[in-house]
């Protein structure tokens, strides 16, 4: 149960790193003029839990198989891409061009394409350094 909020945290923060990252290059790109208020500071976390909870179910189960995660990742992107225009569509209106949308759908997919293969690169070390142990700790109890 610990990891699985462990797990789910983490992803909750990449989730907003993404968002800002995204909505961030993309409106000082295309939306310099539009005024940007304090409220603003709270829509990643808002967002990200959004993007979070039809996933939820996923963390907390033991072991997943790789439909499981393929499907968990591809509905959070589903989540982010349509939040992420609708976040924009809101904030900017009629401001932006479609230009605009589609530069932020291609820039959505780059940060969720990064933070998974990042975070999978850092599991794939997290395991192999747990094997290294493991193998060190069979290897003194044979000799």
């Amino acid at each position: 149960m610990e990891n699985g909020w462990k797990k789910f945290l983490s992803d909750y923060i990449l989730v907003q790193a993404e968002t800002t990252l995204s909505i961030g290059i993309i409106g000082t790109i295309f939306a310099r003029d539009i005024k940007v208020s304090l409220s603003y500071f709270f829509i990643p976390a808002i967002l990200g839990l959004f993007y979070m909870l039809p996933c939820l179910v996923l963390y907390f189960k033991d072991d997943l198989k790789v439909w499981q995660i393929v499907l968990q990742r591809f509905i959070e992107w589903i989540m982010i891409e349509v939040g992420t225009m609708y976040t924009m569509k809101i904030l900017f209106g009629e401001v932006i061009s479609k230009a605009v949308y589609i530069a932020a759908f291609i820039s959505v997919s780059v940060f969720m394409i990064l933070t998974t293969v990042i975070s999978d690169l850092l599991e794939k070390k997290e395991i192999n350094d747990l094997n290294t142990k493991l193998k060190n700790i069979r290897e003194k109890g044979d000799a």
